[in-house]
């Protein structure tokens, strides 16, 4: 295990909230302006800067958001897509005691001493699916993204003892996308 910092994703909104804000940029969070594609493209570009030049960690909530429920959500591309983009792997982690220190439905934090834990899984590598992805167009790109996204949400759910329930018509068109050449040891 390397010690490296782990760069989180926010949403801009958050940036602007004074404690939290603060907060964020001296930790050096990651801005994700979801209001325009230029902001979510300038995130992707700030992301590789520092997974590729910086070589640190970067950290995506594969959900976007804590669900009330508990239960896995379904998840979006962005970890798949930097995976993929950048080469780099995913470290699947499943968080525990959200509900504790933010109850649903609450903006307030409460301190509660330990009561966050976190697990982490096996790193998982999409590098066989790079030649496709490069060479597809935005279908194929999608499919392979879809597929990527559902494997690091099935690995989350293991983690936490729940079963992923969408994308299994993804993880069956992402196999069509495998190059055997590119598998490298770990997954």
């Amino acid at each position: 295990a390397r010690n490296e910092p782990i760069h989180m994703v926010s949403y801009s909104e958050l940036f602007t909230k004074p404690v939290m804000g603060t907060i964020l940029r001296w930790a050096e969070g990651i801005v994700l302006d979801r209001g325009s594609p230029e902001g979510i493209e300038k995130f992707f570009e700030d992301a590789k800067h520092i997974i590729m030049v910086r070589h640190e960690g970067v950290g995506v909530h594969p959900e976007a958001h804590i669900q009330t429920s508990g239960e896995l959500g379904r998840g979006r591309p962005g970890a798949a897509r930097l995976a993929i983009e950048t080469g780099c792997s995913v470290v699947p982690v499943a968080l525990f005691g959200t509900d504790v220190v933010m109850p649903p439905r609450t903006t307030k934090l409460r301190y509660k001493r330990r009561a966050l834990s976190l697990r982490a899984g096996r790193r998982i590598y999409f590098r066989r699916y790079r030649k496709a992805y490069d060479a597809g167009d935005d279908r194929v790109k999608k499919q392979i993204l879809d597929g990527c996204t559902a494997v690091i949400m099935r690995a989350i759910g293991e983690l936490t003892g729940q079963t992923y329930h969408f994308g299994a018509r993804a993880l069956a068109t992402l196999e069509a996308y495998d190059d055997p050449k590119a598998r490298s040891t770990a997954t």
